[in-house]
C-alpha cells in the first residue's frame, strides 16, 4: 500500500507499507494502519497505468461524477487533505487507485 495525504500539514508525505487485513493483535515491532471509513472511488488500474489512472479519474472522472473529492488542490498543487488517497498493490501488477469523496 502507499498511503498519501495524511499529514494535513504536509501533503507531501505518504507511507509505504505490506499490509494484510486483520483482526489479530499487533505483534512487537509491527504497526496498524487503519483505513478510515470513508466513500471511496476506486480506480483498478496497473503499475504502469498509476499516474495516467489517476489523472484521469482526478480531471475527466470526478468532475463529471455526483462525487467531489475530500482533498482539494490536485490541479493547483495546493492540496489540502481532507483524507488519505491510497494505492493498493496486488499480484501480477494489479492495482487500485482510491480516492475518497463526498
Amino acid at each position: 500500500m502507499n498511503i498519501y495525504n495524511t499529514d494535513p500539514k504536509d501533503f507531501r508525505k505518504f507511507e509505504y507499507l505490506v499490509a494484510v487485513p486483520s483482526n489479530s493483535d499487533i505483534f512487537d515491532g509491527l504497526s496498524e494502519y487503519t483505513v478510515p471509513a470513508r466513500t471511496w472511488a476506486v480506480f483498478p488500474c496497473t503499475q504502469e497505468t498509476i499516474g495516467k489512472t489517476e489523472v484521469q479519474a482526478i480531471i475527466k472522472w470526478l468532475p463529471k461524477s455526483k462525487y467531489r473529492p475530500l482533498n482539494k488542490g490536485y490541479i493547483t498543487g495546493r492540496m489540502k487533505s481532507g483524507a488519505p488517497d491510497i494505492e493498493c498493490y496486488g499480484k501480477d501488477g494489479q492495482v487500485e487507485v482510491w480516492i475518497a469523496v463526498k
